[in-house]
């Protein structure tokens, strides 16, 4: 069962398209470029649980590229 959100951005024909911002029941939030419903292009993501964020590229919903991690203060 897929984890429930919030999303707030753009779509086109249905899915998440261009950009946006997703929080997760869990906490978990990313904010960035969306193609067809997939993390793809810049973006930030905060992992709830490990307190990690993310700052980077994406490509197919994966960190790709360049970016950097860094533990948060939260």
């Amino acid at each position: 069962m897929p984890e429930k959100h919030v999303y707030q951005g753009q779509f086109l024909n249905g899915k998440k398209n261009g950009t946006g911002i997703i929080k997760l029941i869990s906490g978990n939030i990313y904010d960035g470029q969306w193609i067809e419903g997939v993390k793809d292009g810049r973006g930030v993501y905060f992992d709830a649980v490990s307190k990690v964020i993310y700052s980077g590229e994406w490509r197919d919903g994966k960190k790709d590229g360049q970016g950097f991690l860094k533990l948060s203060e939260k």
